[in-house]
């Protein structure tokens, strides 16, 4: 699962953290080095 926003990655974090694999990206989906890069999982 994936989440473009903090709000929407800790929600599902703590609603589905447990059961599935929920990662925090950059809108862009940009590569590592990248400025704007972001990737978080809980």
């Amino acid at each position: 699962m994936i989440e473009y926003t903090e709000n929407g990655f800790a929600k599902a974090c703590r609603s589905h953290g447990s059961r599935l694999s929920i990662v925090l990206r950059d809108l862009g989906v940009t590569a590592p080095g990248s400025r704007s890069y972001v990737r978080r999982a809980c």
